[in-house]
């Protein structure tokens, strides 16, 4: 009977959404390359995460420092790899210098396997500890189980989760560490100032933007310290929780800090490295200023919590509550009203709002800096809002349009996930910068919460809060449209764009998607392995048993592609990268005007892969 009860347990049917994470995430997983990730584990016999693990080894600690993002977190977890990925050399069959490459395909599929997996693991067992967390958080087991299920279920993040990049890590790590301080402020104990401390120095060994937690963590602490004036009106009671987490703030900050230079040994010899892979990170323009005029205004109310026993700011607080009460609804409504007119304005086609439609990938460009401010501020969420599965954006619009008229359970965690998102697209606002979906990685768990809190709302407004059957309908339901959603991708489930965007519209690229196909139907042509083939993206050439010219050793190609290139791959990534090339070999007409093949991504025209043969030696 006692292991019947066990079957009972929430928790346990968590492995169904996890058991379907994996199954998806090990289909294609060794048959893709994206960018950059040649630079972590084949550069191009070793790579950073090597270079960690080998630094580690001979005790050259200044090495530790393998890359500015810094993705330490990466090399540890990924790392892993290094035991089963045989000789790395094996990979390329010529000399890194040598152009064309020949690379060996079998070798390629096993090392990515070899890196990836860890990093799949990893993040889908981290669902069992945001349940755990969550669950003490709302002290309910249905919001805890079904944000683990949307965050299993969710295609961007199992896409990631196949990535060997910094990102692939910094949304598990970077949500983990947002919960745990969450519970600290709610809950106390010393556990969730470990798992605070701990989980947000994993988050900057990832990459520096996890910086974002340390002002932060102290708006929580703020809102924390306001929520106790407003609701018990006792000072005593306000400046001793006030003075706590006053205090344990800079101690986590301070533990994090320590996390992160006790696994990058570097900075204990150079204190630089601590500066430039957090608050003086060199894309991160003028944010040191923010972090001084946070420290400043802490150190002032601490003081004045000290010397004045808190009589200044227990009175501001309670003479500011009609502010205080509005600011939620405020961002509820701010958060719901620029989600709607993003998903109207583009739903439509018409662009009725006179919106620029620039390229998603446009950066810290000079078109984007043109914009005029309303402008930037339609385009910011277009990437987030449309790569979300319909039952959690809808969900989540549901939960901000509720709260933003009214009360509803758990506003307070509800509005700490929006203020973040809003505080998120302000710092990029700060930094003029266009976001697409890998930069904007962090909010994908933190909206799949507000989603579950959304559908609890729902029950709760149709007073089936309590029916066992209502919550087993409504996760099965938020299971099957999340299992939909991945499989109308499969199996590229990081260019995963919801139906809400019109299919001749895109809001990522291949990033390395459809090569390996290519380059299977290349390999089944006949003398494949005398093939030689110039590919405009990164995607490619892992997988080709011929002959391959990478973008970087391109260099001659008016000289060499007419009469040495048998065939080219395009893509739309690289079609804008490599403009002038395609540009000459259109002019010139050198390759035959129709594909031979082609692949299109998620029934989106503009997300292709293509070969062209050559129109001058065939």
């Amino acid at each position: 009977m006692r292991y019947v009860n066990y079957f009972k347990k929430p928790v346990f049917w968590l492995i169904i959404p996890f058991s379907i994470y994996l199954i998806f995430g090990l289909i294609h997983l060794n048959k893709f390359e994206t960018a950059d990730e040649a630079l972590w584990i084949s550069d191009p016999f070793t790579g950073r995460i090597h270079g960690y693990w080998q630094a580690l080894s001979d005790r050259n600690w200044i090495q530790t420092r393998i890359n500015d993002k810094p993705g330490i977190s990466l090399a540890l977890i990924s790392g892993i790899g290094i035991f089963f990925e045989g000789n790395p050399q094996e990979k390329l069959l010529t000399s890194k210098e040598e152009s064309p490459r020949i690379y060996n395909p079998e070798a390629n599929q096993r090392s990515y396997l070899a890196f990836r997996l860890p990093i799949l693991i990893f993040n889908g067992l981290m669902s069992f500890f945001f349940f755990y967390a969550i669950r003490r958080l709302t002290r309910n087991d249905f919001i805890a189980f079904l944000t683990a299920t949307l965050i299993l279920l969710s295609p961007i993040l199992l896409g990631v989760s196949q990535i060997i990049n910094p990102d692939s890590l910094l949304w598990s790590l970077g949500f983990a560490s947002l919960i745990s301080f969450l519970n600290f402020s709610e809950n106390g104990g010393k556990k969730w100032i470990f798992f605070s401390m701990l989980f947000f120095g994993f988050s900057l060994l990832s990459k520096y933007t996890a910086v974002i937690f340390i002002p932060f963590f102290f708006l929580i602490v703020l809102w924390k310290s306001c929520q106790e004036v407003l609701e018990k009106g006792d000072k005593v009671s306000y400046r001793q929780l006030a003075l706590k987490n006053m205090a344990w703030f800079p101690a986590i900050i301070f533990g994090g800090l320590s996390v992160f230079s006790f696994f990058m040994p570097a900075v204990l010899l150079n204190l630089k490295f601590l500066y430039d892979g957090t608050f003086g990170f060199k894309s991160m323009h003028n944010v040191s200023l923010i972090f001084l005029a946070m420290f400043i205004f802490y150190l002032l109310i601490f003081l004045e919590l000290v010397f004045f026993k808190g009589r200044f700011s227990f009175s501001f607080i309670k003479s500011s509550k009609p502010l205080i009460t509005l600011a939620p609804r405020m961002i509820f409504f701010a958060l719901a009203s620029g989600t709607v007119f993003a998903v109207i304005n583009w739903l439509i086609g018409k662009n009725f709002l006179g919106v620029d439609d620039i390229a998603f990938d446009s950066g810290r460009s000079d078109i984007f800096q043109s914009l005029t401010f309303f402008q930037k501020l339609m385009l910011e969420p277009r990437a987030l809002v449309f790569s979300l599965p319909p039952v959690v954006i809808f969900s989540a619009v549901f939960l901000w349009i509720m709260a933003a008229f009214k009360k509803t359970n758990f506003q307070w965690i509800a509005f700490i996930l929006s203020a973040f998102i809003l505080s998120f697209f302000a710092a990029v606002f700060f930094q003029d910068l266009l976001v697409n979906i890998r930069y904007s990685i962090m909010l994908y768990p933190i909206i799949s919460f507000l989603a579950a809190l959304g559908i609890h709302n729902f029950l709760v407004m149709m007073k089936k809060d309590n029916s066992k059957m209502s919550w087993i309908i409504a996760a099965s339901f938020a299971i099957l449209i999340s299992v939909w959603s991945i499989l109308s991708i499969k199996p590229y489930y990081f260019n995963y764009t919801n139906d809400l965007l019109p299919k001749n519209k895109i809001i990522t690229g291949a990033w390395g998607y459809g090569g390996y196909e290519a380059a299977a139907y290349l390999n089944a042509l006949p003398d494949a392995k005398n093939l030689r083939v110039w590919s405009d993206y990164e995607g490619f050439c892992s997988f080709f048993s011929g002959k391959c010219v990478r973008i970087s050793t391109a260099i001659n190609y008016k000289e060499e592609f007419p009469k040495a290139v048998d065939y080219f791959v395009s893509s739309r990534r690289g079609n804008i990268t490599n403009e002038n090339i395609w540009k000459y070999l259109k002019k010139n007409k050198i390759f035959q005007e129709q594909p031979v093949w082609e692949l299109i991504i998620g029934r989106r025209p503009e997300n292709f892969v293509r070969i062209f043969k050559n129109n001058v030696i065939n």
